[in-house]
């Protein structure tokens, strides 16, 4: 079933890590609770965003604190970051930044990074339906018990939440965030 061409909010529902590569897997989730959207990212990312949702202060910026911070000095706002395509397993972002003028501008950007930013500034996170139609299991084997089988999921589809439910239980909730700085 193909959706429209629509834009979702979603939020940062936490972290798991991948039991094959222990690359962090950083897991959103609509803000309806209708679909969870597993994206793998680096260390180093998901360390930022962890100290942020931690509520953990550097003594000095780091660098997605300097980005914020420059942006804000020459008055343009971080509007939202905007997870458009996911081609072979890579997923694309655009950071949407308004100016003083009102002007949108669209960046190009990895979605951590600029989920890491939207999160600095209080902006939206973004998911477009064809992303979530184009989404597929990162693991093309039949998931073993042991391998997460993580991907976006409709709320009408039965078995996909069942195989999505089973790999969450699979989980320690001490797994969830457990990237920190």
């Amino acid at each position: 079933m193909a959706r429209d061409p629509l834009w979702l909010d979603f939020v940062v529902r936490g972290f798991q890590q991948d039991p094959e590569t222990n690359q962090p897997i950083l897991v959103l989730e609509e803000s309806q609770g209708r679909f969870l959207l597993p994206i793998w990212i680096g260390v180093p990312e998901a360390g930022a965003i962890a100290a942020h949702l931690g509520g953990h202060v550097m003594p000095r910026p780091m660098t997605h604190d300097l980005l914020r911070m420059s942006l804000e000095a020459l008055g343009a706002r971080v509007t939202r970051v905007d997870v458009r395509a996911v081609e072979e397993g890579t997923f694309f972002a655009d950071l949407v930044l308004t100016d003083t003028s009102g002007i949108e501008h669209h960046l190009d950007c990895r979605p951590s990074d600029g989920i890491a930013l939207a999160l600095r500034s209080d902006a939206l996170i973004r998911v477009s339906g064809a992303v979530l139609d184009a989404a597929m299991p990162i693991l093309v084997e039949e998931p073993r018990p042991e391998t997460l089988a993580l991907r976006a999921v409709a709320a009408d589809d039965v078995a996909g939440r069942v195989e999505l439910g089973l790999a969450l239980e699979r989980t320690e909730p001490q797994e969830f965030g457990k990237f920190t700085a």
